[in-house]
């Protein structure tokens, strides 16, 4: 194979290991998220019946109500997040079983408990068994959510716990593609070494070859000027006698 396509081949290697590895992060974060707005759920529970209580104790009807409003309003905003987040049945199930009891919550205070105690402000027969029947719907709202709340953690545990698996891996694999990219590079070099050091030795030659032919050449020079001379040397002496 090409060094070039060895090259390229180790790269995707590379990009897919790391790609890996921040999906991994991704999904990690995102549980984590999740686990986060399904505690602002579970922690509704008590926020609502903070709200039951001030009008059995200080009957300030007006303040109630707007109090009220906001925290019924939160709940119903965390429960469409709660909503979008759950991906399986049991989960759905469970935020609707949350739902409910809110809703069962939230008529009971508006319908029945409210203008009970704005007819007579004080803690009767009758809103004592409206506030038990609250208590028993924010309970097990409350216990719902907590549910739904465990199995996010525990997702969000096991997604770390993957992220931690996969990393340790993928610093493996990035060893071993370093190493293996070493050796593709001491290899390419070693050829290209190879290849120049032939290249050398054939100029070389072709030099030596080239010397050597301007050497004979330059012998056969010197000898014919040799012959040339000793030629013109016995024709003067011969012209003389």
């Amino acid at each position: 194979m090409p060094l070039t396509c060895q090259i390229y081949h180790l790269d995707r290697m590379v990009i897919g290991v790391s790609e890996g590895v921040v999906t991994l992060q991704d999904i990690g974060a995102e549980r984590a998220a999740n686990a986060e707005r399904v505690s602002e759920l579970s922690g509704m529970g008590p926020k609502l019946y903070v709200v039951v209580a001030d009008a059995e104790i200080k009957f300030s009807f007006a303040a109630v109500e707007k109090e009220w409003a906001a925290v019924r309003d939160e709940t119903r905003g965390d429960l469409q997040a709660a909503l979008k987040i759950a991906d399986t049945e049991a989960e759905r199930g469970q935020v609707a079983v949350i739902q409910t009891s809110f809703e069962n919550v939230a008529k009971i205070f508006e319908s029945q408990m409210l203008p009970a105690l704005k007819v007579k402000a004080q803690m009767t027969p009758e809103v004592q068994r409206l506030d038990d029947a609250i208590d028993t719907e924010i309970e097990h709202m409350q216990a719902t959510a907590d549910g739904m709340l465990a199995t996010l953690v525990a997702e969000a545990k096991r997604g770390d716990e993957d992220f931690d698996r996969t990393s340790q891996t993928s610093r493996s694999w990035l060893l071993v593609i370093s190493l293996v990219g070493l050796v593709v590079i001491l290899a390419a070099a070693k050829l290209m070494a190879r290849d120049i050091s032939r290249a050398m030795r054939t100029a070389v030659a072709d030099l030596k070859t080239g010397a050597q032919q301007v050497a004979a050449a330059s012998s056969q020079v010197a000898g014919s000027a040799q012959q040339l001379s000793r030629g013109s040397t016995d024709q003067a002496a011969s012209d003389r006698k």
